[in-house]
């Protein structure tokens, strides 16, 4: 893919790719362009195949904004650097056809995102799936660090070694790694080795809320993790726990396993001491307040 140019104006986007087979973006580095809004990589239709590595975006509104892809998809060494009031995410997958994408997310870092520095998002569709490791990532000082949303699919993830700290969404469900279900699973194979520390918010909220349909999250293998200091500037009355699981509505569910037989213990410690409180493991089961 060619190099940016010089300027890159406030309501134009750097790169369309249409519905490219195969895309790879590597070694791009916008430094010292004029980058005063837009989007970097965006498709315009479908996708099958990409690898985006060792770029770096810079003042972006969206940095990667990939949109139906199938097939394998590798995000590495990337970093994805916003500027608050400007940037809303660094990442952001969203799958709304039926389709596979098997993704590996791992050493990329984003920083000054309002939304969030990686967001995943699986819609609509039931037969959108998305199975995605995401490890060894860096996220701090955006709304919430990871999000995986799931609005009618499905995401199967493991989640180990990343850093989630200091970032700032302080809503009920904020925090360095967010996970909400409307409709569709969040199944979580693997949550190990994480530091979520120093949040606003939560360091870990999982909501599973059936509205327009069954919504289900399983979490297995949460172990080895740093969870502390979460909500010690919080400024609402919202609690702000170290890990915070919610199931509203008759369909919702939430099946978590915090903690191995095999694994490392947990620390789970310091968090919700801000304004509004909080708990190191809040459960919330709202499941019969539905008519």
């Amino acid at each position: 893919y060619p190099g940016p140019p010089d300027t890159i104006d406030t309501n134009n986007d750097i790169g369309h790719v249409g519905g490219a087979n195969r895309l790879e973006l590597w070694g791009w580095d916008p430094s010292g362009t004029t980058w005063t809004g837009g989007n970097g990589i965006i498709n315009t239709a479908p996708i099958v195949d990409f690898n985006l590595n060792r770029n770096r975006f810079v003042g972006h509104i969206n940095a990667t904004m990939i949109t139906n892809a199938t097939g394998t998809g590798f995000v590495e060494d990337n970093e994805f650097i916003g500027t608050p009031g400007t940037s809303d995410r660094g990442l952001l997958i969203t799958n709304n056809l039926a389709g596979t994408l098997d993704m590996l997310v791992t050493g990329n870092t984003a920083t000054g995102h309002d939304e969030a520095g990686f967001s995943v998002n699986a819609n609509v569709n039931a037969a959108a799936i998305i199975n995605t490791e995401v490890s060894g990532n860096e996220a701090t000082e955006n709304g919430n660090g990871f999000e995986f949303l799931v609005g009618g699919g499905e995401i199967n993830l493991a989640f180990d070694d990343n850093n989630a700290s200091e970032n700032l969404n302080d809503d009920a469900n904020g925090g360095g790694m967010v996970g909400t279900v409307t409709a569709g699973e969040l199944n979580i194979s693997s949550f190990v080795g994480n530091d979520l520390n120093d949040n606003v918010g939560n360091g870990v909220s999982l909501e599973a809320i059936s509205g327009v349909g069954p919504a289900s999250i399983l979490v297995r293998n949460f172990a080895g993790n740093e969870i502390t200091g979460n909500g010690a500037a919080h400024g609402t009355a919202n609690l702000a726990n170290g890990v915070r699981l919610l199931a509203d509505g008759i369909t919702a569910s939430i099946d978590a396993e915090i903690g191995s037989v095999f694994g490392d213990f947990n620390t789970i410690s310091n968090n919700g001491l801000g304004t509004g409180g909080g708990h190191g493991i809040e459960e919330e089961d709202h499941r019969q307040r539905r008519r």
